[in-house]
């Protein structure tokens, strides 16, 4: 049976094969579209019968997803709404982004029923951060952690530009078990793909990049460049003034796993 539905983007195919009396396999395998999330999932379930033994196999597979940078509860809300898969929740986003207030965090993380990445970043301007802006970073870290949010965005550099190896080994020991994203900071260093090595070899889950461009269809070649180094073993998210509109074709043109856009879903301020 095979059933198309057009409007939902769904796939479905279920067959039953009869192998001996006492002996048969159900093989259903699926692709959803999940309009909320706006990502599509393969679902696979085998079933095997044999008198009283049962074995059920069920998996689910994400197979891309969509991040909102924000400012506030309301956009957030909003972007749910819109179908973001996950927030980035920021202050001060004309300057690239910086901590939010821990009230907005607090009523962020109560309300939103999708995952929340929390930007960690003192001030805006560079990313060379006196020991006072560190100690203030790990304790918006521990706000972070206490109150359980899927993880934060932060970068540390040196003076040289270069990833300040010490600092960021020691703010990810801290922060985990969130997730860490190393945001755009990697687009100011000299040399992104031994950047984004070192950040592989911290362990940092994301990295956030345009490919040093200011929009993805002039970054496209740097991210996948950097993509290819990652080899599965970190995530490039893909950013650059990515819109609903123009998102199939970004996708197309850098193939990941997660990309990153304040309009991606759809306009915040309707």
């Amino acid at each position: 049976m095979i059933i198309v539905n057009t409007e939902k983007n769904i796939w479905n195919k279920t067959s039953t094969y009869n192998l001996k009396d006492k002996y048969s396999e159900i093989f259903h395998r699926k692709i959803n579209y999940d309009k909320h999330l706006d990502i599509f999932i393969l679902e696979q379930v085998i079933l095997k019968r044999n008198n009283d033994l049962l074995l059920k196999v069920h998996t689910f597979t994400e197979m891309f997803f969509k991040e909102v940078p924000v400012e506030s509860l309301t956009e957030a809300l909003k972007a749910e709404v819109l179908g973001a898969t996950q927030i980035e929740l920021c202050d001060n986003l004309y300057v690239g982004g910086t901590t939010p207030t821990l009230e907005t965090i607090k009523n962020c993380k109560k309300l939103l029923k999708i995952p929340m990445m929390v930007m960690i970043r003192p001030r805006g301007g560079d990313f060379v951060y006196t020991d006072q802006e560190i100690e203030a970073m790990i304790e918006d870290i521990n706000y972070c952690k206490k109150i359980g949010v899927k993880g934060i965005v932060t970068g540390v550099l040196d003076k040289n530009n270069q990833v300040a190896i010490e600092i960021m080994k020691m703010l990810i020991k801290k922060a985990r078990p969130l997730d860490v994203t190393f945001h755009k900071a990697i687009d100011e260093t000299p040399d992104p793909i031994m950047a984004l090595e070192q950040l592989i070899e911290l362990g940092v889950d994301n990295v956030l990049t345009s490919g040093r461009a200011s929009t993805a269809q002039e970054g496209s070649a740097l991210m996948n460049k950097m993509i290819k180094t990652a080899a599965g073993d970190i995530t490039v998210m893909v950013s650059g003034k990515i819109t609903k509109d123009n998102f199939h074709e970004i996708r197309e043109l850098i193939p990941s796993r997660k990309y990153h856009g304040r309009i991606i879903s759809g306009p915040l301020d309707i």
